[in-house]
């Protein structure tokens, strides 16, 4: 990541989804009360985490690798 940020003076992220990467599997029993939690391993929820994953960030543009 270090050589790809020096080569386009940006700043470069490595974004850990549920099923991916490093990250723990999300028990998706475990809900509770009437409403059934999001699919942690949907298309809507990869969606939303990225979404909300720049608002985090403040980015106003960014580029996505994969």
């Amino acid at each position: 990541m270090k050589p790809l940020a020096e080569a386009t003076c940006s700043k470069v992220l490595a974004f850990d989804r549920p099923a991916f990467g490093l990250t723990s599997r999300v028990n998706l029993s475990s809900g509770t009360g009437d409403a059934k939690p999001l699919n942690a391993y949907s298309m809507a929820f990869s969606v939303l985490a990225t979404l909300h994953f720049f608002d985090l960030l403040k980015a106003q543009k960014a580029i996505l690798v994969g």
